[in-house]
């Protein structure tokens, strides 16, 4: 499976490296790129994002304040296809599925609704792209998705509104959707709610309709952004994508240009429709959110380092094409205006991921934790070791304070806060992640009364206060293995094996496992058992503390017991 997993990605790089050719010589692999791509793409969707249904439903992940038990709850039978957005109504949770089928969520179940979105143009699309005149173009239709969903419950109007993707067969053309649907107060869940396409008002197109592109992607949904959120006061806030019209690989739509919708945050009025741009320049809109003070912040994918979380103001230009942080996936620089590294001539981002996280969604988090009230959630969906995860953004005034990466280990696409004092996440494998906030377990507090019987009270306190002493560096929760290497189930693990990146050689190459008589020996003269180690002397010596201290130490373990010796 590894060696599969392993000949997999080197496929998807080589499919990769070819894409990146084309974007270097433009014309000159067009025809390599159009032959290798197509599997690339299909290996990605199989084993990014790919659903594990047998892996554990519960596990626990922590924050710097908080612990949260964390819940899956698969999506099953539904299409596999990147996309779909969460929108709260009450105490459920209402799932838009990339491929316009709604499902409700209370935490406990996930059910299909009867509410049937608009035709999106799929199906018309599949028959042109077949024809004579479009074979030769380059399709995935997979990325004609649904976007993003919200439920509005104001004065003004209630019910929902949903962005997507569409395509005109008529015209031959496409763009981007939003149509709301009025729900009528007698209805507070939305398993009571029956909708066909029909019942659908369109409020917004996106101008002009986009003709297929023969030099590229044909339609490139994938950049289409689509992200809402909803103002309080009749405005639907719109981040309408490039759909990769930039300049960049293919021509510019017009970006820069106020009569043209894409690139573009756009406000729209919910009662009449009419809208108009609030800020151009942008690229891959991912997230948009209203903070508490009425503030407009979206995130955005860039190319390679470029991802943004933008404090929008009316009539701003954020730069996009004219003005990035990236560059083209090989590493080499985008055809910019500005100098390249800076944000010099437009309105710069407030923050800036490099290397690029795939940053998703942006929601407000209010009423949930004081360490956490204020901030704004954005999701990740890049590779493992620095995307797959949630980001706390701490907004002090028009700059972000810090931004706390919590891991998950999948691609979230969406997260949002539940009415039930909770937060949910949809991810690309097809689950739903439900995260409640637990209390910290005592793990000292339990060991030390699991020895209290049999050591004397002295010999146990001081056990304890050594015990505290490690604290300073080594935690005792599993897998923590921050400023030193966690103690949780250290008895029976082999020396120098957590995922800690500044072990010493000596104890990275000493071999071995922690056994009772390599801790006494470590414990009592760490320079003796490891020569260069970085742990200071104890001061500790032979005797009833040193004992009580390792019988702490064997209490201490909340790993998987395959891990330790039989």
């Amino acid at each position: 499976m590894r060696f599969l997993s392993v000949i997999s990605s080197l496929i998807i790089a080589a499919g990769c490296l070819l894409g990146f050719g084309y974007v270097s010589f433009k014309g000159k692999v067009n025809w390599i790129y159009r032959a290798i791509d197509p599997y690339a793409i299909s290996l990605r969707d199989n084993i990014f994002g790919a659903p594990d249904r047998s892996g554990p439903k519960t596990r626990y992940i922590d924050s710097i304040f908080l612990r949260f038990r964390v819940d899956r709850f698969p999506l099953e039978g539904a299409e596999r296809i990147f996309g779909g957005a969460l929108a709260k109504w009450g105490n459920q949770v209402i799932l838009l599925h990339a491929t316009g089928k709604v499902f409700s969520f209370d935490g406990e179940t996930i059910r299909p609704t009867n509410i049937e979105t608009p035709d999106n143009g799929k199906s018309d699309y599949l028959g042109d792209a077949a024809s004579e005149k479009y074979a030769k173009y380059e399709h995935r239709p997979k990325s004609i998705r649904y976007n993003d969903i919200t439920f509005i419950d104001s004065e003004i109007f209630r019910g929902f509104a949903i962005s997507y993707t569409f395509y005109d067969t008529a015209r031959e053309c496409y763009g981007t959707r939003v149509p709301t649907l009025a729900v009528p107060p007698q209805y507070n869940d939305p398993n009571e709610v029956q909708a066909d396409p029909g019942d659908w008002r369109l409020l917004y197109e996106s101008a002009p309709c986009l003709p297929l592109n023969p030099s590229w992607i044909a339609l490139d949904g994938m950049m289409a952004g689509g992200r809402m959120a909803y103002n309080g006061a009749g405005k639907l806030i719109l981040g309408n994508g490039d759909y990769n019209l930039n300049g960049i690989i293919t021509y510019d739509v017009g970006i820069q240009d106020d009569a043209v919708d894409y690139g573009k945050v756009m406000e729209i009025d919910i009662q009449s429709g009419e809208s108009r741009v609030i800020s151009k320049g942008h690229r891959n809109l991912q997230g948009v959110a209203i903070d508490s003070a009425g503030r407009i912040w979206t995130t955005e994918h860039g190319e390679r380092g470029g991802d943004e979380l933008n404090l929008i103001r009316y009539g701003a230009n954020y730069g996009w094409p004219l003005e990035s942080l990236g560059t083209h996936y090989n590493g080499e620089p985008l055809p910019l205006v500005g100098p390249q590294g800076r944000h010099v001539l437009h309105t710069p981002p407030v923050y800036a991921w490099l290397p690029s996280v795939g940053v998703s969604c942006l929601n407000p988090v209010s009423d949930f934790d004081p360490t956490w009230d204020g901030d704004l959630l954005a999701c990740s969906m890049s590779a493992l070791e620095r995307g797959n995860s949630l980001f706390r953004l701490r907004i002090d005034g028009e700059r972000i304070m810090f931004a706390e990466r919590i891991p998950l280990g999948t691609r979230i696409r969406y997260a949002i806060q539940s009415g039930r004092g909770q937060l949910v996440l949809w991810t690309d494998a097809g689950d739903l992640l439900l995260l409640t906030v637990v209390p910290r377990p005592d793990l000292l507090g339990a060991a030390v009364a699991a020895i209290a019987g049999d050591f004397p009270p002295d010999t146990v306190e001081r056990a304890v206060q050594i015990a505290d002493y490690c604290q300073r560096c080594h935690s005792f929760a599993q897998g923590v293995h921050e400023s030193a290497p966690s103690l949780n189930g250290v008895f029976g693990r082999g020396i120098g094996t957590t995922g800690f990146g500044d072990y010493s050689d000596s104890l990275r190459t000493h071999g071995g496992y922690w056994t009772e008589q390599n801790l006494r020996r470590y414990i009592m003269d760490p320079a003796g058992f490891a020569l260069g180690t970085a742990m200071p002397s104890t001061g500790v010596e032979a005797g009833g503390a040193l004992d009580a201290l390792i019988a702490l130490l064997k209490s201490i373990d909340t790993n998987n017991e395959a891990n330790l010796i039989k």
